[in-house]
């Protein structure tokens, strides 16, 4: 845990904001929570382990899509305003002993949800016991993507997931559309700014470069063909294989 920390700065920090799929593609360790006051450090559980969160079995009710998750001893949904990159936390209850948690996960889930953030009303009143908003973020740093979760007084709960680049993270942030393409593509992340796009053919030649005009580009003027396709943006390079019809 510690050496993580160290090599940070040997590496460029990418901060983006959130996006849902990555949350739900990765299991989450957790690294830390930060009180403002204090630092709570990851500490193992009974079972040697660091406690770690996954979100599966979605389903909707009145609406809103929930996500299942178990996190040390206790359990509950997440759902997600990613317009506002906010989460609520959807409290069912702490099944397990706490003897099986480590210290930090009992921390998360008695003081960082129930007793720092605020419980609000969702769905009419229909699900009780939701917590939030919380807000969320992201910072690549190397292969490894950092998740941290915010509550309603400022504290900053720290998670992580391993073997994730940064081109991996891009690909799940954009979408691109439609490919095969024969007149205009559409390129569009909310939330990660482009500042160019470039197009070579197999050669590696240079055909097309240009700006974004309204999240699209004009290709009706390319030959019938395989291009590759090259977006530049704050956070790297993202490169996609498009098909010129």
């Amino acid at each position: 845990m510690k050496t993580k920390i160290h090599i940070i700065l040997f590496f460029m920090v990418f901060n983006l904001k959130a996006q849902i799929a990555p949350i739900l593609n990765h299991t989450w360790t957790i690294e830390k929570i930060d009180t403002g006051s204090q630092v709570i450090n990851a500490d193992l559980n009974a079972f040697g382990e660091y406690d770690t969160l996954t979100l599966d079995t979605s389903f909707v009710s009145d609406g809103f899509t929930l996500y299942y998750l178990l996190f040390g001893h206790c359990e509950g949904y997440f759902s997600f305003d990613d317009s506002n990159s906010s989460l609520f936390y959807h409290f069912l209850g702490c099944t397990i002993g706490t003897e099986f948690s480590s210290q930090i996960a009992l921390y998360f889930n008695d003081i960082f949800i129930q007793a720092n953030t605020n419980l609000t009303v969702y769905g009419n009143n229909s699900i009780p016991n939701v917590f939030g908003p919380l807000s969320y973020s992201f910072t690549v740093v190397g292969d490894i993507i950092y998740l941290d979760i915010t509550n309603t007084i400022g504290e900053v709960a720290t998670f992580s997931a391993n073997n994730l680049r940064a081109n991996e993270f891009l690909e799940e942030a954009f979408s691109i559309f439609p490919n095969p393409v024969s007149d205009k593509l559409h390129i569009k992340s909310p939330e990660i700014p482009i500042e160019k796009v470039r197009i070579f053919d197999l050669n590696g030649k240079l055909i097309k470069e240009e700006k974004l005009d309204h999240n699209q580009i004009k290709v009706s003027h390319l030959q019938k063909g395989i291009y590759i396709l090259s977006i530049e943006t704050p956070f790297g390079m993202l490169r996609k294989k498009l098909i010129k019809k």
